[in-house]
């Protein structure tokens, strides 16, 4: 068992014993969640370790996309679930994501993702093929898109969105009910019934790519850390005692060895659970 998993594992069984509120569990459940999104990030990762960028860039889109999506879908308390078709032998499956809800597919995904500069249209026109009518079409998140055409910054979901729109309007024009298709079904975060990933840009897939392990060490500390808040936020609000909380946290994080992270997460966790605490009786 790894460190990171023992730890976690033991974060779950503490604050399990100490508080079963449903937000807890959710936390708790949340972490399970990133975990396991990791283990299996890890294995593609390691796979496609001396894979070009261009080349691997897709596949750890795919993963790291379902793993936000189970995380917060884990922390709301759904039954949603999204997989990997690669990750259950279906490498050339014509949906790369699907969402299943009590072991019943909900919604299938087709994931495109464009490093270029013209990433618009390149989702765009990647996105119109016929078998994938009717799925979700997920690209990546971009805020500060630069538009080749204007030179004016927008969203990347806004200009494809846009370019799809424009070309579904033609009259006549070849492919027309397919962008249509396109447009009413982009989007830059694989969500469904309220839950959302909440998105990846490119410098993120860039970071997961040059050092697997980091990207991942990073995306469980956090969920680790956020749940550890959640659980004392909870339990001051039942009115245990705060000092000792903080107390369990602290001694569960030096597992990390990462002091600035620590801090940080403390002083977040202190902060909330001394609110929640006087609202709770606590002192």
């Amino acid at each position: 068992m790894s460190i990171f998993r023992k730890t976690a594992k033991d974060a779950s069984q503490v604050s399990g014993t100490l508080i079963g509120n449903a937000a807890s569990i959710n936390a708790q459940n949340a972490t399970d969640s990133s975990v396991m999104g990791m283990d299996l990030f890890r294995q593609v990762a390691i796979a496609k370790q001396n894979v070009p960028f261009e080349q691997a860039k897709g596949n750890l889109f795919e993963y790291i996309e379902t793993a936000k999506f189970n995380r917060n879908a884990s922390a709301q308390g759904s039954a949603l679930r999204g997989i990997v078709t690669d990750a259950i032998g279906r490498p050339h499956d014509t949906a790369d994501i699907e969402i299943l809800e009590n072991g019943d597919v909900v919604r299938q995904v087709q994931a495109k993702f464009s490093d270029s500069k013209v990433a618009a249209a390149d989702s765009v026109s990647m996105q119109r093929k016929d078998k994938y009518a009717g799925m979700q079409r997920l690209i990546r998140k971009e805020n500060h898109y630069i538009d080749p055409s204007t030179g004016e910054e927008t969203t990347l979901l806004n200009r494809a969105k846009t370019l799809a729109k424009k070309r579904a309007s033609v009259e006549g024009g070849l492919y027309r009910e397919q962008y249509r298709d396109v447009y009413n079904n982009l989007t830059d975060e694989l969500h469904h019934d309220g839950v959302t990933s909440g998105g990846t840009t490119l410098d993120e897939i860039k970071s997961s790519h040059n050092n697997p392990e980091k990207y991942a060490k990073r995306f469980e500390h956090r969920q680790v850390a956020d749940e550890m808040r959640i659980t004392a936020t909870s339990m001051a609000k039942a009115s245990f005692i705060t000092t000792g909380v903080v107390s369990a946290i602290n001694n569960m994080f030096q597992t990390f060895r990462n002091e600035k992270e620590l801090a940080d997460a403390l002083s977040d966790i202190g902060a909330d659970a001394i609110k929640s605490g006087v609202r709770g009786g606590a002192f």
